[in-house]
């Protein structure tokens, strides 16, 4: 997972979380960075709304970094199944 191509071309992008406004920090095939306020924990199941009409993935949250300073929490999550329009 951490040796997969990750997209920080799409950092910023519109995303939504469980139906929760936030932006994605990175994209690879098995998981995802994002910054969103929604409520969650490590080990729950989320499905998240990529931006760029890339459709809707499902994953578990990883973890999650303490917010900074105006901006929200950092949670990673790793996908149900891989992102097939990536190559690994």
């Amino acid at each position: 997972r951490r040796m997969d191509r990750r997209r920080s071309d799409l950092e910023g992008k519109k995303i939504a979380i469980n139906g929760a406004a936030g932006s994605l920090v990175d994209l690879s095939a098995g998981g995802a960075k994002v910054a969103c306020s929604v409520e969650a924990a490590p080990g729950d199941f989320v499905n998240i709304d990529l931006p760029e009409k890339m459709g809707k993935v499902w994953g578990w949250v990883l973890d999650i970094s303490p917010s900074e300073a105006d901006q929200s929490p950092a949670m990673r999550i790793q996908f149900e199944s891989p992102l097939s329009r990536f190559a690994r």
